[in-house]
């Protein structure tokens, strides 16, 4: 029946807008985490195996961080833009041209804004 279609598109809504409501959150205690792993090498001495631990879980949280600042940038381009999705077929595709284009900034290479490619391989290879 059509009220169980409406049904899902609300808890859908109400899903996103949890996220929504979430995320800033998450994004502060990832940052935190961040930050001290940060103070914890900057104030340790740390051996090979130790260094290798610390980068393991250090990449996690940057993996996870950027995961949820790219699912953060793309529900704001949805906010934007969600009147498009009641307006018509036509504005849904406009719609989910905005959703694609910043899902696609996100996944393109990051480039270094400091170092070169070169001072970085430098840098693990010494």
């Amino acid at each position: 029946m059509i009220i169980d279609d409406i049904l899902d598109v609300c808890k859908k809504l109400d899903e996103l807008d949890t996220f929504n409501n979430e995320s800033n959150e998450k994004l502060s205690l990832l940052d935190k985490k961040i930050s001290d792993l940060y103070h914890y090498l900057e104030n340790k001495n740390l051996n090979y195996k130790q260094c290798y631990q610390f980068c393991k879980e250090l990449k996690s949280l940057l993996v996870e961080r950027r995961i949820l600042k790219q699912n953060m940038s793309i529900y704001k381009v949805f906010n934007l833009n969600k009147q498009k999705l009641i307006n018509g077929i036509e504005n849904r595709q406009l719609f989910l041209t905005e959703i694609y284009k910043e899902d696609k900034n996100w996944n393109e290479p990051y480039k270094n804004n400091i170092y070169k490619a070169e001072e970085l391989k430098e840098i693990i290879e010494s």
